[in-house]
C-alpha cells in the first residue's frame, strides 16, 4: 500500500503562507486586541463575536487538514496514538519556539524532534 503523504507535502508551504497572510490581515491584527481586552476591542469597533467564530473555524480547518494527513502517513489510526505525552510534546514545541511566532514554532518542533532522536538511545540503555 502506497503512502499518500506525498500529496500533502507540497501543500504545506501554501498552508503556512495562508496562515501568515491571515495573521498579517486586519482580521489577524484584531485578534491580539481581543485576547488582551475584549471590552476595549469591542469599544473601538472590532466585531469580537464574529472574529472568535472565524478563528474557531480556521483552527478547525487546520485541525481537519492534519487529521486527514495522519492516517495516510501512519497507515493506522487508534486513540492510543494521541496520548497525553504527545499533547505535552506539542505544547513544548510551541513554547520552545515562541508562542507568538509561526516560524519559531516550526523551529521549536525541529529542535525538539532532533533532540528526542538523539536522546532516544539513552532511554534504551537505562
Amino acid at each position: 500500500m502506497k503512502s499518500h503523504s506525498s500529496l500533502y507535502l507540497p501543500v504545506t508551504p501554501y498552508r503556512d503562507l495562508y496562515l501568515y497572510r491571515i495573521i498579517r490581515s486586519p482580521y489577524g491584527q484584531s485578534l491580539p486586541a481581543i485576547k488582551d481586552d475584549e471590552r476595549a476591542a469591542q469599544s473601538v469597533g472590532i466585531p469580537c463575536v464574529k472574529n472568535k467564530l472565524v478563528s474557531f473555524f480556521i483552527s478547525g480547518f487546520y485541525s481537519g487538514l492534519q487529521a486527514l494527513s495522519t492516517p495516510t502517513s501512519d497507515r493506522f489510526i487508534s486513540p492510543d496514538i494521541f496520548s497525553f505525552d504527545l499533547s505535552i510534546l506539542v505544547l513544548c514545541m510551541v513554547v520552545v519556539g515562541g508562542m507568538g511566532s509561526i516560524l519559531g514554532s516550526i523551529l521549536g518542533s525541529i529542535i525538539l524532534v532532533v533532540l528526542l532522536e538523539f536522546l532516544q538511545p539513552l532511554v534504551t540503555i537505562a
